[in-house]
């Protein structure tokens, strides 16, 4: 059972004629989303810093364009939380957290349906902003690992090299990108 799931409600799995009916209805959404796609720099670096350094690219989010029909901003659960995610719908009952339904879909030969999706863990972003929905922005790990990534400096791009340094230790690495002018600048570790 969804941990989503509220008394007195049907359960996803029911929505569903068959399993194919379900991947039709979630490659109908993920088409939605696509159509929706807005790339996104990291606030710390320009265009002009990316056509220099190509291998930036890998630290560009995907966000979602909410005039697109279907496309909406959801605040996640929790009381304290005030992370929001995108949701997209198809139809008028079939709704997708866009960053999962990015995750099942990750890969197109062996597709994991959204109902058997939760069993796997958190989704985690590696680029830590949670409106994110590229594939390779996400994984899928227990909480713990989840929780321990939001203390991760990720990389750190230098400009007076310029070089691009990991300071990640996870894995998959972590996509979290900070500019600073010199390593040597530094009178202690970074920990964010």
């Amino acid at each position: 059972m969804s941990r989503y799931k509220r008394p007195g409600t049907a359960d996803v799995v029911d929505q569903y004629k068959s399993e194919e009916d379900q991947r039709s209805k979630m490659l109908a959404a993920y088409n939605k989303l696509e159509v929706a796609k807005v790339e996104v720099l990291p606030t710390c670096l320009t265009a002009a810093d990316i056509v220099a350094h190509p291998t930036l690219k890998q630290f560009i989010c995907w966000e979602a364009d909410l005039s697109v029909v279907g496309i909406s901003e959801k605040k996640s659960g929790g009381l304290h939380n005030k992370s929001k995610y995108y949701q997209v719908s198809h139809g008028k009952n079939f709704k997708y957290m866009a960053h999962k339904l990015s995750r099942c879909l990750a890969d197109p030969v062996n597709i994991v349906l959204y109902t058997d999706f939760e069993a796997l863990g958190d989704t985690s972003h590696l680029c830590h902003r949670h409106l994110c929905w590229r594939p390779d922005h996400l994984t899928t790990e227990d909480h713990q690992t989840n929780v321990d990534r939001g203390s991760c400096v990720g990389w750190i791009y230098e400009t007076s090299g310029p070089r691009l340094l990991c300071m990640c230790e996870h894995e998959p690495l972590c996509k979290r990108l900070r500019v600073i002018e010199s390593v040597c600048a530094l009178e202690k570790p970074l920990l964010y």
